[in-house]
């Protein structure tokens, strides 16, 4: 017997837990489980026109890339599945609960799974009402990273009641949540899966010095991403050999961004290359992967970079010593600290076999942890141990 398992998202754009879950609903074994669908946000009419304006993602223009990023992404990659999905449009908190009320009687799922803070905040009442095991996806949004008492952490500690699991994607998060006072019981942990790409051994033949080292930070432009202290950390680069550095995403710091840039003179060398949905693509020409967050819960990005082979210098937050293997696949230096960071890059931009033996390293590493498949194991497990 099938068993069902409801997913709730927002919208269904490209962010990290979107395209996690996704991967999840497409993997999972279909002959036991039977993956529904429901994202409060934009109604289907609105995701089938966005498809009609821009039937692939070749067609996107920057507009279209910025929409289909926040809203459409998921829907994208889902839409030839056979994956039922049920449309919310946010109207406020008791259409939506009654809309949610609705599909949990139609469809009578074995577990609910709230992919983020937001989702879980809408399904809570109604998830009550049925026999569902309902589960939390805890990622890295912040709302649960700080230990400041909030309205947020106070509501996200009282849904314990209601709430049977919270998942968490790195042991560092989970620690985090139990010491804000949440039951060690009901916390599991389950890592991101990671594409592979391509499933060649390491081919040293790709790993000869570069004329110019590209560096890269994939992230949205946001004040946790922290990428004003990256900038100052390639303004204090002190090297000869010659880089690039490019930024890819988008968001509301974008403008304040560019203006630092060019204030420091670095427009030669800092490019803001936009949002991209080819990631893959983009990481095939970058030597080196940066993050500077100061609040994660599991960094998608770091973890595809160490998957290609590419060596990460992050900040360290939470989930970052998971994924990096300090001093072996990348370094990781204090939060915060744009000169030490300075230094760490500047190791792997002037020691080109530093940098080549921590790609190997990372490409094997990332291999036996963080495959998607072994995710999607340890979530059918986890399903068929709670049911």
């Amino acid at each position: 017997m099938k068993r069902k398992v409801l997913f709730i998202f927002g919208a269904l754009g490209g962010g990290g837990a979107q395209r996690q879950f996704g991967w999840l609903i497409e993997g999972i074994d279909k002959q036991l489980f039977e993956p529904v669908i429901i994202t409060i946000g934009p109604n289907e009419n609105k995701a089938k026109n966005h498809l009609i304006k821009y039937p692939d993602t070749e067609t996107l223009d920057e507009c279209g890339k910025k929409e289909e990023f926040e809203k459409f992404f998921l829907y994208r990659k889902l839409l030839n599945t056979g994956v039922k999905k049920h449309f919310i449009e946010r109207k406020g908190y008791f259409y939506i609960f009654k809309n949610i009320r609705k599909i949990l009687k139609l469809e009578k799922p074995g577990v609910i799974l709230n992919v983020t803070p937001m989702a879980m905040t809408y399904s809570f009442l109604p998830s009550l009402f049925g026999s569902a095991k309902v589960i939390h996806g805890v990622r890295g949004n912040g709302i649960l990273l700080s230990y400041k008492k909030n309205i947020y952490n106070v509501f996200h500690f009282l849904s314990q009641m209601g709430i049977n699991y919270f998942v968490c994607n790195s042991n560092g998060l989970a620690k985090n949540i139990q010491r804000n006072g949440y039951h060690k019981n009901k916390i599991k942990v389950i890592y991101n899966g990671i594409p592979t790409f391509f499933d060649s051994s390491f081919n040293d033949e790709n790993t000869s010095p570069p004329e110019m080292i590209r560096i890269g930070l994939i992230g949205r432009f946001t004040k946790v991403k922290d990428h004003e202290m990256f900038i100052d950390a390639i303004h204090n680069l002190n090297t000869t050999r010659n880089f690039s550095v490019h930024l890819y995403g988008s968001g509301e710091l974008e403008a304040v961004l560019q203006n630092k840039i060019n204030e420091l003179g670095l427009e030669r060398k800092v490019i803001i290359e936009g949002w991209v949905s080819n990631v893959s693509g983009v990481l095939k020409t970058i030597d080196i992967v940066c993050l500077t967050s100061r609040f994660e819960g599991f960094n998608n990005a770091i973890s595809e970079a160490q998957m290609h082979g590419i060596p990460v210098v992050t900040t360290n937050c939470i989930g970052s010593d998971e994924i990096v293997a300090d001093g072996k696949t990348g370094f990781i230096v204090p939060i915060k600290d744009d000169k030490e960071f300075s230094k760490k890059l500047q190791l792997l931009i002037d020691d080109d076999v530093l940098r080549i033996n921590f790609s190997k390293n990372a490409y094997q590493r990332s291999r036996v942890e963080f495959g998607i498949p072994k995710m999607v194991k340890r979530y059918e497990s986890f399903f068929t141990e709670i049911l």
